[in-house]
């Protein structure tokens, strides 16, 4: 779990009091009964919420590019600009890096995701 969820999480356990037992009247009692299901759904449900309305707008994940142009540049070393451009692992490694360069990580997305609900529901509660 990321720090900025982790944050989260524990701000709506705040915001719902589940750690309070003791109250037992109105919607406290509800919470209490439910306090099961509300849990499984910040830590479980609302991650993937968050990624499956995410997934169209990510590139996915990065770390696989990353690699690769690492292992691009270590097999060419610093000779990758004096290449000619047909050559098939220059267009690879060029491709790669326009893919990084315009690509959006999921992890950073939901990184922002969390923040801004963070920043909504502290200012607002």
């Amino acid at each position: 779990m990321s720090d900025k969820l982790t944050r989260f999480v524990d701000l709506m356990r705040g915001i719902f009091e589940l750690d309070k037992s003791d109250l037992d009247f109105g919607i406290y009692r509800i919470m209490n009964i439910r306090k099961d299901k509300i849990e499984e759904f910040l830590s479980k449900g609302l991650p993937a919420k968050v990624q499956e309305a995410l997934a169209p707008f990510a590139e996915g994940d990065t770390s696989k590019i990353t690699a690769r142009i690492a292992e691009i540049e270590q097999q060419l070393g610093s000779s990758i600009a004096a290449l000619p451009d047909d050559v098939p692992m220059k267009q690879e490694y060029l491709s790669l890096k326009s893919q990084l360069a315009q690509g959006t990580d999921m992890g950073a997305l939901e990184t922002d995701v969390y923040s801004a609900l963070y920043n909504f529901f502290s200012r607002y509660y």
